[in-house]
Parts: structure tokens; sequence; C-alpha cells
């Protein structure tokens, strides 16, 4: 009798076991974290100092503060320029789907300031409304915060 209880308490206490971590894994869903975007204010640089005429280099910046945990498509800045006085109620919120200008930018996605350089002049007194998007693998799109900039200079926007 010894024989056949010893295999059998055994594989009771085996089958107890699998059963109890069978019922013990449960599945979690992993709530979704979106990337964060910072928008920096543009910068301008020009090949030769003044009087001589020249293109200065304009340089598109964001900051990824935090990558998350959905795929990115592309990311970049989106941008409208107007000049003071000329247009009447501009639109100073930028968006992708509003056929406003953009530059995709080609690097990867990841944590840290971007960067995107684009030649071409902004006439003076040009405002420049800008933010930096994401579009997400699923069609979404994830803004940054505007940036005003005026003639080169960051200026507060007032709410």
């Amino acid at each position: 009798m010894k024989k056949f209880t010893r295999p059998i308490i055994k594989s009771a206490f085996l089958f107890c076991a699998v059963l109890l971590l069978s019922f013990s894994c449960e599945d979690h869903t992993v709530p979704e974290v979106l990337p964060v975007l910072k928008t920096l204010p543009i910068t301008q640089t020009r090949e030769n100092p003044p009087p001589f005429e020249s293109m200065y280099t304009n340089r598109y910046r964001l900051v990824v503060e935090n990558v998350g945990n959905v795929p990115v498509s592309k990311y970049g800045i989106v941008f409208t320029t107007y000049r003071s006085g000329e247009t009447p109620n501009p639109n100073k919120t930028p968006t992708v789907d509003a056929q406003f200008p953009s530059h995709v930018f080609p690097d990867a996605f990841g944590e840290g300031e971007k960067s995107f350089d684009q030649g071409g002049n902004y006439p003076l007194r040009t405002d420049v409304y800008q933010r930096a998007y994401a579009i997400l693998a699923d069609g979404r799109i994830i803004y940054g915060d505007v940036v005003w900039t005026v003639a080169g200079k960051v200026t507060p926007i007032q709410q």
C-alpha cells in the first residue's frame, strides 16, 4: 500500500500545483504611454555676414521628452507664417491635417533634441507659429506646445 500512496500523493501535489499556477497567471494590459514633445524656437544662421546678400538657414528644433510605448510613424515641425498687420485673423495653431507647411525629421524617433535645417529667408517682421508633432502608427497625432517667433525672437503667447 505504501508503494501506491507515495506516487498518488506526488501526482496529486503536482496536479494541485499546476492548477494553482494556471489560475494565478493573469494577463495584464500595459497602460498606453503617449510620446511627449516640446517645441523649441527656430534659430537662423547665415553663411555671409551683412552687408552681403545671403540666404539664412532655418533650424527647426524639438525635444522628445518621452518616447512612450506607442509606435511613431513620423514626426517633425508644423508651422504657419504671416506678416503682422497684413493677415487678418491668422491661424496661430498649425496642425498637420490643415494644409500647413511641415518638416518631417529624418532622424530615428528617440529621446533628446532633434533638429532639421532648411535654407530660406523669412522677411523682416515675419511671425512664425510652430509646434512639434508626432503621427502615431494608428494615425493619431500628438502635438507639442506652440512657439511664436517674431523676426527670430521668441515671444510669449498670450492666452
